[in-house]
């Protein structure tokens, strides 16, 4: 059957497609919710695609205080209203004649302007003036029949303060969508759920919608998309450079293509680092996007200036992309609708995620995150990019093992593990891969450095057992010293 397109972000994704021609479909929500934002939204995207519209109303706010509200969203179009968008007030004649001067008036109206697409927004107030259940689902059937005839598609705007309101209308109507607002701890997020959509399937459960100057903007559920079929890197056998020297050794070569990395340490350890240098370690025609939630490009660059990162330079050439998101009641799925879209502008192949707690935070459900982050990651390994987690642990010293991340350790191909390490008065960082693919590794601990030429890890581990032994540190670099001062040899 033909499709009609709602025009509202992600909500024809749900639909696979649009509303099905000649179908009547029920929105319903509390006040508040967005019904007559929904429908609205609807209408204008009808008149934009060519088609003409009517916007029925039954008892509720003026026409005139109507679109003085919507002139606030971009989807308004003035030019519109009136010529291929009417707006009808039916209340005078369901008050009149009832249920069947309604049906009248809204077959009339349908013939006169040539619409496709009716709104009827109040259908509790014609449920109230019905005489009974049986006569609103005799109503409603009798204009399924006239929106059929004349080829146009119908909308019932209604509210709600029961799981089982409307009942009557329910059962006759071809779709059911379904709009509310959930307290989370201080927060109230809208979900949006498509419960019925007779000859379609849809993408069932709850997803998460806003409405802000662009209007009504569903995020579906991530994992609920399956996203890029799973498909082998181009070249598995490539292999990418972490830019920081001992490093790829330490990983068996470096990263392969298509893999996901992750990070895990406390603050100040060096994670941001590594993942930078990571971005700008390609060669001149691989492209890197960075993705955080907290630190704007200009912060990165000047940090990266410190270890002698040339990460400003590659943001000018557009080598690097940075993505930087720090609304901080964003939601996860809005965050993996732009990381894809970004991804997929650039063309990027390096990507580095900083802060993945952070980005967890953001899902609001954590029962989530095994699903999220493994949808995530088959997308991102599908489009053959790389990826560098970072995720903070604990931000004291400590010697604190490696622990797994719930949810996520299962679902990532490489665990680094960064630590801090108090000896005296001295503080120093230890780096470990705690798992890896079926690649060979060296699985021992070594000592990582950051100084103004760069972010290293010692080739071998003896300064690292050192430091786990209490040897203290000289000023000189490449000389230690026991507890009593006395000499060792250099190592």
């Amino acid at each position: 059957m033909e499709r009609v397109t709602t025009g509202v972000p992600g909500l024809d994704t749900i639909l696979r497609g649009g509303l099905l021609r000649g179908g009547i479909y029920m929105v319903m929500g509390r006040p508040g919710s967005g019904k007559t934002t929904l429908g609205n939204q609807v209408c204008f995207h009808h008149t934009r695609s060519g088609g003409r519209a009517v916007y029925a109303t039954l008892l509720t706010e003026s026409h005139g205080r109507m679109l003085a509200l919507l002139e606030t969203f971009s989807f308004f179009d003035r030019s519109v209203v009136g010529a291929s968008l009417h707006y009808v007030s039916a209340y005078g004649e369901l008050e009149r004649a009832g249920l069947g001067g309604l049906l009248e008036v809204l077959r009339t109206t349908l013939r006169k302007t040539q619409a496709s697409l009716l709104v009827l927004d109040g259908v509790p107030t014609a449920g109230a003036v019905a005489p009974s259940d049986l006569e609103l689902k005799k109503f409603i059937h009798e204009l399924q029949v006239v929106v059929e005839l004349v080829g146009a598609t119908c909308i019932l705007l209604t509210g709600t303060n029961h799981p089982d309101a409307h009942y009557a209308e329910r059962t006759m109507v071809d779709g059911l969508i379904l709009l509310a607002t959930t307290a989370v701890d201080l927060r109230s997020i809208r979900e949006l759920e498509v419960v019925k959509h007779r000859g379609s399937e849809q993408l069932t459960g709850r997803h998460v919608y806003r409405i802000n100057h662009d209007g009504v903007v569903v995020h579906p559920r991530t994992e609920a998309l399956g996203l890029i079929p799973r498909r082998e890197p181009t070249d598995p056998s490539r292999r990418l450079s972490l830019g920081v020297a001992g490093l790829d050794a330490v990983l068996g070569g470096g990263l392969r293509a298509g893999s996901v990395t992750l990070l895990k340490g406390p603050a100040g350890v060096g994670k941001t680092l590594i993942g930078l240098s990571f971005l700008v370690g390609g060669d001149a025609d691989e492209r890197g996007l960075y993705f955080g939630l907290h630190e704007c490009p200009a912060r990165l660059a000047q940090k990266a200036v410190g270890v002698g990162l040339p990460l400003g330079a590659a943001l000018e050439e557009g080598r690097v992309t940075a993505l930087w998101r720090p609304e901080a009641e964003e939601l996860a799925d809005a965050h993996a609708e732009a990381l894809l879209e970004a991804l997929r502008r650039s063309g990027a192949r390096r990507l580095v995620i900083d802060g993945l707690g952070s980005l967890m935070s953001t899902l609001v459900y954590p029962a989530r995150a095994a699903q999220f982050f493994g949808t995530l990651f088959h997308a991102l390994r599908g489009m053959d990019v790389a990826v560098v987690l970072t995720m903070e642990a604990r931000d004291i010293a400590s010697e604190e093992p490696p622990l797994p991340v719930s949810g996520v350790s299962a679902l990532v191909d490489n665990i680094v593990h960064l630590r801090l390490v108090e000896v005296g008065s001295q503080t120093h960082r230890l780096l470990c891969v705690t798992k890896i693919g079926q690649d060979p590794h060296d699985a021992a601990l070594r000592e990582l450095t950051i100084t103004p030429r760069g972010v290293h890890v010692d080739a071998t581990p003896e300064r690292a057992s050192a430091i786990l032994q209490g040897v203290l540190r000289t000023s000189a670099p490449d000389v230690v010293s026991t507890p009593t001062g006395e000499a060792a040899p250099p190592g």
